[in-house]
């Protein structure tokens, strides 16, 4: 059986093990937030587009559990001579046919990047999406950087209680 002292000691050590998964993630935070405002630095705010349904497409979601996959169905949208494409998830293939043969067109504002676009509604300028992209990726830069900060100084502390366990595991036995 384990004794006291021992059992510190391997809380400490996993502690210690998810203090470094923290800091991992927020690493990962960090660069792609720091990633997202490079990329969106450079935009061009092509107008609004009507765009019309025209095909049902089924994609596969894999998933852990019961079901490993699951289908889910778009009904893609074509802008009429640019070759945008917008795809709008439906619940099911009878619901995407209801929309291809009512045959609405939707209006969608087009914001290029350096090697690709995305569709905003068009009540939003572009430059009121690239506001919200970037406060989003600040808070996430910001946040990451206070995650990590903090998790290392945790970790620090961590590391100190550890070696001092078993320096006293030492002079117990």
């Amino acid at each position: 059986m384990l004794k006291e002292a021992e059992k510190k000691i391997i809380k400490t050590g996993l502690a210690v093990v998810l203090s470094l998964l923290w800091i991992e993630s927020s690493i990962f935070i960090f660069y792609y937030s720091r990633r997202d405002l490079q990329y969106i630095k450079d935009y061009a705010d092509m107008g609004v587009y009507e765009f019309y349904p025209s095909e049902i497409v089924k994609t596969r979601k894999r998933r852990s559990g019961r079901s490993a996959n699951s289908s889910q169905y778009y009904v893609q949208y074509e802008s009429l001579g640019e070759e945008y494409i917008w795809r709008k998830k439906v619940g099911s293939k009878a619901k995407g046919e209801t929309v291809l043969q009512i045959g609405n067109s939707i209006s969608r504002r087009v914001i290029e990047f350096s090697d690709d676009y995305i569709t905003v509604s068009a009540q939003k300028t572009a430059l009121e999406y690239i506001q919200e992209r970037k406060t989003r990726d600040i808070i996430g830069l910001y946040g990451s950087v206070i995650m990590g900060v903090g998790m290392i100084i945790f970790l620090s502390v961590l590391c100190w209680r550890f070696a001092k366990q078993i320096s006293e595991l030492k002079k117990q036995e």
